[in-house]
């Protein structure tokens, strides 16, 4: 990003901020080089987010929280998430999902899993750890910058799940296991 470019996303802060002291030299040089890599319409709209739920001049951090939540989007909550699972539930082959989270964690599960399951609060408890889990990951990964990304362990990139999929599935056994104790202890 220009110095020029820049210019104008501090104009904005400033003129909003202009009872406070302004930056230091210093801090805008930092603040330059941690936001480069956010394209300069998602840094505008991530200044006016938090120009209308601040009244303190915004750090990195601010940008960088609000630059994420804009560039992901609106993603559904756990559960309605697995409202779409159910939704697709007759259909023979792996569905596509309108939210790739969600077929991530499926796919993690088990598409067959959870087809057959005969306990499906299980499933559902999986899923719904397993998405929540992704989601807090991603965004985690997404306010970072690319060199700390990149200096990331390829374990530890975040484009895993936080589960693997061996043990998602032995939760889903325990859980079944679990139910079918209960059902034949108050059978």
């Amino acid at each position: 990003m220009t110095k020029e470019v820049f210019a104008d996303v501090l104009a904005l802060i400033e003129t909003n901020y202009s009872n406070q002291d302004g930056y230091s030299v210093e801090k805008i040089k930092l603040m330059r080089h941690m936001l480069d890599d956010i394209p300069m319409d998602i840094l505008m709209l991530a200044v006016k987010m938090h120009i209308a739920s601040s009244p303190f001049m915004p750090s990195v951090a601010d940008l960088r929280e609000n630059a994420s939540e804009i560039m992901m989007g609106s993603l559904p909550s756990a559960i309605e998430a697995w409202g779409e699972v159910m939704d697709k539930i007759s259909q023979r082959s792996f569905p596509k999902f309108t939210n790739p989270i969600t077929a991530r964690v499926v796919k993690a599960i088990g598409w067959r899993t959870i087809k057959m399951s005969t306990l499906p609060a299980s499933e559902r408890r999986a899923f719904i750890d397993g998405y929540n889990a992704i989601v807090k990951q991603e965004k985690k990964l997404s306010v970072m910058t690319p060199d700390v990304r990149e200096a990331l362990p390829a374990s530890n990139q975040l484009r895993l799940l936080s589960k693997s999929p061996k043990q998602l599935e032995r939760e889903v056994i325990r859980e079944h296991e679990k139910q079918a104790l209960l059902e034949a202890k108050n059978g």
